[in-house]
């Protein structure tokens, strides 16, 4: 178990289009009730670390391949539509 220092807790919000079930799980692949342990500084397990900053680095990588000197929730938010015509919860184009 590790639990995650608050400037990374506040680093994985920034980086959320929205605190929702679908965003959490689309964005990180966790669910709400890990990201309610994150914000309350309890510990969660490794493995969930391990896919959480792998999610995060992934995240911040496509921000920066597209050109954004600092990350903004606009930005942060493109995510491409699972289908055509079809938009994640998460989504702006909604």
């Amino acid at each position: 178990m590790i639990i995650v220092e608050r400037t990374l807790f506040h680093q994985l919000k920034s980086h959320l289009p929205a605190i929702t079930k679908d965003c959490l799980r689309e964005t990180y692949g966790i669910s709400e009730s890990t990201w309610r342990r994150l914000r309350d500084g309890r510990p969660i397990r490794l493995s969930t670390y391990g896919r959480l900053m792998k999610s995060f680095e992934r995240r911040r990588q496509e921000v920066h391949a597209c050109g954004y000197q600092a990350a903004s929730v606009t930005a942060l938010a493109r995510v491409q539509p699972r289908a055509a015509g079809h938009y994640s919860d998460c989504d702006p184009r909604r």
